[in-house]
């Protein structure tokens, strides 16, 4: 996708699709049965700024979990429609049913497990940081005190928590959305912000639809990885096993492999 596309998608999107992880993720599971999914079209939702996992395209809905979702549907002989959603209420919805299953990107933590489940995981992340070309940031020790901008409720969040000390962060610095935490990297202005914090993926992918801008990710080998997984109703176990099978075949065949390539790059050896 060129540059303009992305940012006319992004403008044309990012009013409605602002939010972040709310605490929506909290409320307490239905504790209806789930329906059967046998020849039913399974609804997927995606909040549609979040690439490469997910975004908004002239074409509709692209991305890696698009990619990945739409493989495991043609190998189990599932239907699939995809819905791009704001951020804030996904899981609301996929609470109530009105979707089965929530992707794009979508992070296994502790706190989540009581109130959805989770498929297999098809990719590990890490927290990495995001600076200007003019940054003199190399490592996450010299950001402390720092004015770093991250995503409100994320696992970004509470990282930063933990390596900025006590204190609360500056309220100023959160986004509903990792696209507005880079925006104000782009803007290469330290006396606002010297870095965004956030997952591996997006920034990475971020820094490369700006190569000429100096984007440079910063790594910490000591943080622990995290995984993305598909998230659906709790209890509801006929599609998770669906799910696994079907995420199982396409990595049997290769089919896997190619997708990742194509949104991720080749995995080093």
């Amino acid at each position: 996708m060129t540059k303009n596309i992305f940012l006319s998608s992004i403008l044309a999107l990012c009013l409605a699709a602002c939010g972040g992880e709310k605490a929506q993720e909290n409320t307490q599971p239905s504790p209806a049965a789930p329906a059967s999914t046998s020849g039913k079209v399974i609804k997927v939702a995606l909040d549609p700024l979040y690439p490469p996992f997910v975004q908004q395209t002239p074409k509709g809905l692209e991305g890696f979990d698009v990619d990945v979702l739409q493989a495991i549907a043609d190998k189990s002989g599932l239907q699939m429609s995809f819905d791009p959603y704001p951020w804030e209420g996904l899981f609301e919805r996929l609470n109530t049913g009105e979707v089965d299953i929530v992707a794009g990107g979508i992070t296994v933590s502790e706190s989540r497990k009581p109130n959805m489940d989770f498929s297999d995981s098809y990719n590990e992340i890490s927290t990495v940081l995001l600076v200007g070309k003019d940054s003199h940031i190399d490592t996450f020790e010299q950001m402390r005190g720092k004015k770093v901008a991250y995503q409100l409720n994320t696992s970004a969040e509470a990282t930063l928590q933990k390596l900025q000390g006590s204190g609360e962060l500056a309220k100023d610095l959160g986004s509903n959305s990792a696209w507005e935490t880079v925006k104000r990297v782009l803007a290469n202005d330290a006396s606002k912000v010297d870095a965004t914090i956030g997952d591996s993926s997006p920034l990475e992918y971020y820094a490369k639809q700006y190569a000429d801008t100096g984007l440079k990710v910063i790594y910490n080998p000591n943080l622990p990885k995290e995984t993305n997984a598909f998230a659906v109703k709790k209890g509801n176990t006929e599609l998770v096993d669906k799910l696994n099978k079907g995420l199982a075949a396409i990595k049997s065949d290769g089919t896997y492999d190619k997708i990742k390539e194509k949104w991720l790059g080749k995995t080093p050896q």
